[in-house]
C-alpha cells in the first residue's frame, strides 16, 4: 500500500503567494455570454482556507464591459479574511497569459510563489495553495499546470511542448531565470 504524501496546510514559513487572477468580461468561446466568471471565483476562495497574501486581478480594457462588471471589479480591496486584492487595469494584448506577464513586472520577486488561475476556474480545496506548493517543490519544473501539449500540430503549424492551460504555479526564483 503506498503511503500518500502529507499534505501542508500552510505554506512553509515566511513564504508569500500572490494569487494571479486572469479575468474577461466578454463574450468568451463558444458560450452565451456571461461575465459573472469574477463574482462567482471570489466567492469561492471566501469559502476556502488559504494563506495566500495577495490577490492580483487583470482587468483588460474591453470597449463593451457592462457598468455592472466594471463597478464590481473597481471595488473590490479585500476578501472577507482581509486577503488584500489588487485590481490591475491593463490593455488587452495576450489573453490570460499577457495579464500574468504584466501582473509579474509590477511585482517580480517580491513573492516567493504565483499561483495563475484564469476566473472561470476555481480552487475548491481547503489548503489549495499549500497543495499546489507541495507540488511544485516535489517535482523539478519552472511551471507546474495542469495540462501540457507535446509537440502538437495546432492551427496548421507544430507547435513545441508548452502549457495548454494556463493555470498553474511557479516560484519567483523559476521566473527570474
Amino acid at each position: 500500500e503506498v503511503e500518500a504524501p502529507e499534505v501542508l496546510t500552510t505554506p512553509p514559513s515566511g513564504c508569500r503567494v500572490n494569487y494571479f487572477l486572469a479575468t474577461w468580461s466578454g463574450q468568451r468561446l463558444k458560450t452565451e455570454f456571461d461575465d459573472s466568471h469574477l463574482k462567482k471565483h471570489i466567492d469561492q476562495l471566501n469559502k476556502v482556507n488559504h494563506n495566500l497574501a495577495q490577490i492580483t486581478i487583470g482587468y483588460p480594457e474591453n470597449p463593451n464591459v457592462t457598468q455592472e462588471y466594471d463597478t464590481y471589479i473597481r471595488s473590490l480591496q479585500k476578501l472577507e479574511d482581509g486577503t488584500p486584492i489588487i485590481v490591475h487595469p491593463m490593455e488587452n494584448k495576450g489573453y490570460s497569459y499577457g495579464q500574468y506577464s504584466r501582473m509579474y513586472e509590477t511585482y517580480r520577486d517580491s513573492f516567493d510563489y504565483y499561483v495563475f488561475v484564469e476566473d472561470d476556474y476555481v480552487p475548491f480545496t481547503d489548503g489549495f495553495d499549500s497543495i499546489l506548493i507541495d507540488l511544485y517543490n516535489d517535482r523539478p519544473c519552472g511551471f507546474l499546470c495542469g495540462l501540457v501539449f507535446d509537440k502538437t500540430q495546432r492551427y496548421g503549424r507544430s507547435t513545441p511542448r508548452h502549457a495548454a492551460v494556463s493555470n498553474g504555479i511557479a516560484s519567483s526564483a523559476a521566473l527570474e531565470i
